[in-house]
């Protein structure tokens, strides 16, 4: 059995990610509870590796290339969704993640990433933003997908 970043990888790969269509490939099955990792449509990658994604989140990698600032935007009011990017994403427990952020403002100053009830809004307006959202939730032509979390 694959392991959740080893899908995550060979979807990435096999998707068109500006619209999420194969090329030259067979589809995979859409499920509406997979989480797409989405960007600004400026974001100069196309995809993202599991590690490059956790240190993005965790504020660790704070540009893209090119030099422009990473703005990583947390969903508000979804826990469901909150908890699995926690734990899938971020291989963290609530009150790991929650010392990590306490550990980082007190060592250097760097806050959590914010908590935005429109985060596919904003990710559409704020140059160097990235979040994520249910495939269900996902509006075709606002911003790129860089990265698939299928449902297990």
């Amino acid at each position: 059995m694959k392991s959740i970043k080893t899908k995550m990888i060979i979807i990435s790969s096999l998707f068109m990610l500006s619209d999420g269509n194969a090329q030259g490939t067979q589809q995979l099955p859409e499920n509406p509870e997979d989480i797409l990792i989405v960007a600004n449509k400026t974001v100069p990658v196309d995809s993202l590796t599991m590690d490059d994604l956790r240190q993005i989140f965790l504020k660790r990698r704070k540009k893209w290339s090119g030099g422009h600032k990473i703005v990583p935007i947390h969903v508000k009011g979804d826990p469901a969704l909150r908890e699995r990017i926690r734990k899938e994403l971020l291989s963290m427990t609530a009150a790991e993640e929650k010392d990590h952020w306490e550990d980082q403002k007190l060592r250097t100053g760097i806050k959590e990433p914010p908590e935005i009830r429109q985060n596919l809004r904003a990710v559409f307006s704020l140059k160097g933003s990235i979040s994520y959202v249910y495939r269900k939730d996902y509006k075709k032509g606002v911003v790129k997908i860089l990265a698939v979390l299928p449902t297990q």
